[in-house]
């Protein structure tokens, strides 16, 4: 794992941290070993701002078809891209993949966003590592 690496995730995760921190309220996400906020709907447009400002790509169920594998298997291993929903991702090269997974509620008053983190080539210890970093940039 390269410094440079974990300190530009550092930068995007602090930023959306700080550009949304009257929009997200972070807890962590067992199941997707990723930060999650459940926010009202009425802050759609100024969370969307946030995260288009912070990740280089995102892909709804129609741009997803055509994104590369590893991209593909990330929306995969999320449940997909249904309608309404977005996967958000940082450069698709690197060895660390931050994902955004934007998911409106059925009930259409409320949106979730997972942020999280993928590795290849890192070691076990430097994924520990990581995740701790990770969730500290978020106040967890």
């Amino acid at each position: 794992m390269r410094e440079s690496e974990l300190y530009e995730l550092e930068i995007i995760c602090r930023d959306i941290e700080n550009d949304g921190i009257d929009i997200f309220t972070w807890e962590w996400d067992h199941k997707f070993d990723a930060v999650l906020s459940n926010f009202p709907v009425t802050k759609k447009g100024k969370a969307l701002s946030v995260l288009k400002r912070n990740f280089l790509y995102h892909f709804d169920e129609k741009k997803i078809k055509k994104a590369e594998a590893n991209i593909k298997g990330i929306a995969d291993a999320l449940g997909g891209i249904r309608g309404g929903q977005l996967l958000f991702m940082s450069e698709p090269e690197r060895n660390i993949l931050m994902f955004g997974a934007w998911w409106p509620w059925n009930n259409q008053d409320k949106i979730s966003i997972r942020l999280g983190l993928v590795t290849e080539n890192v070691s076990n210890i430097e994924e520990v590592k990581l995740i701790k970093n990770f969730k500290s940039w978020f106040n967890l």
